[in-house]
């Protein structure tokens, strides 16, 4: 597997403290069965949205901005 460029050297923590999310979230769900992790993503991910109703914010436009966040810590200068 080719990860995407790394220009400022944290994706890796990054990456880890996503999966301290989803690890914290199958716990507390009781999903923690090991190979559940697009299982684990999938259901933090549309508790998010229930949240996100709850507290008056856009998951569309949370997604659309952490897209662009995304491609600006991946972005390859070279």
């Amino acid at each position: 597997m080719s990860l995407p460029p790394d220009p400022d050297g944290q994706n890796d923590d990054r990456a880890s403290w996503a999966q301290a999310a989803i690890d914290r979230h199958g716990e507390a769900t009781g999903a923690t069965a090991a190979g559940d992790g697009d299982c684990n993503v999938f259901d933090l991910m549309c508790n998010l949205i229930h949240w996100c109703d709850r507290n008056d914010i856009s998951f569309k436009e949370l997604v659309k901005d952490a897209r662009d966040m995304y491609k600006e810590e991946t972005r390859d200068d070279e």
